[in-house]
């Protein structure tokens, strides 16, 4: 799986401390974008402030855009269960699928038997496929016989709230599946470089319930806490911040327009980030201060 943050808002935590600052200001928030008072409010207390008194809502002011690439179309049926979000994905019905890349589970990969019923499986149904379509079956008809593992690619734009509290704080927990697992805590390295320009508060304190307040994740499960459980999300979000943290100054150093690569392949031998292969982070031009004088001719 190939992960490319290729859009957001500039200046995202700033965007969402202008928007808390218009709710409780009688002023124009427009003065926060004009270099005369750059220095005057305290945005990071702001923001701070009001996320810390629950006004979330204001996250929804400021969103990314991810290209999730080879990928397979089981991970996406349970992406787009995150409702408040827009997802464009590669057509089955207008595409053909040729010889279809597929994505193959850890755990058969690395059963020797398992591993060869699944390859010969898929090498089945591509054969079906391939038979349908010289039968003249329309394509949008013969991709049924498609499995769930077939590489598709989706594009996904969320707003910062969804991010932070649907998609990461579910999914990066270890009750998720593994895919989606990993695909979470990738995305989530690409939010915390790019959420940072008043110090990443957005995603200060990200995670499973278990790491993030006194709250028992297994419930769902009727179980009780899992001592192992939680040791290995605390370790897995510490790699998230880990790597976050060692990327964020080559990416404030990178040149805007570029492209911020970070290869995830040594991870996977330490079971780590096993089905994400890079991420790519474009670097957006921030908007400019204005000046006064600027407002004084509007």
């Amino acid at each position: 799986m190939r992960i490319i943050l290729k859009n957001y808002t500039p200046e995202p935590e700033k965007t969402c401390a202008r928007a808390a600052y218009e709710s409780v200001s009688p002023g124009d928030s427009s003065r926060l974008i004009n270099e005369e008072f750059e220095g005057e409010i305290d945005l990071k207390a702001m923001l701070k402030g009001a996320l810390d008194r629950g006004h979330v809502s204001i996250l929804e002011h400021a969103s990314q855009t991810f290209d999730i690439e080879r990928t397979d179309r089981s991970l996406t049926h349970q992406l787009v269960r995150h409702r408040l979000a827009s997802y464009t994905q590669k057509s089955q019905r207008w595409v053909g699928a040729g010889q279809f890349g597929y994505v193959m589970p850890k755990s058969i990969e690395k059963d020797e038997k398992a591993n060869t019923i699944y390859k010969g499986t898929m090498s089945d149904i591509q054969s079906a496929y391939e038979k349908l379509i010289k039968l003249g079956i329309p394509q949008e008809d013969a991709r049924y016989v498609l499995p769930n593992a077939t590489h598709t690619n989706i594009t996904v734009t969320m707003n910062l709230r969804e991010l932070r509290d649907s998609l990461y704080n579910l999914r990066i927990c270890n009750n998720a599946q593994e895919p989606i697992r990993d695909m979470a805590s990738v995305m989530l390295i690409g939010s915390k470089i790019t959420v940072s320009d008043l110090g990443g508060i957005v995603f200060d304190n990200i995670g499973p319930d278990c790491l993030r307040k006194d709250k028992n994740c297994m419930d769902i499960l009727n179980k009780k806490k899992d001592s192992s459980c939680i040791k290995r999300a605390a370790e897995r979000m510490e790699k998230v911040n880990k790597i976050a943290d060692e990327y964020a100054k080559d990416f404030i150093e990178l040149g805007e327009g570029k492209y911020l690569k970070i290869d995830f392949s040594d991870y996977h031998k330490d079971g780590l980030f096993y089905y994400v292969d890079d991420l790519f982070i474009k670097k957006i031009a921030q908007p400019p201060l204005h000046k006064l004088e600027e407002f004084v001719k509007l």
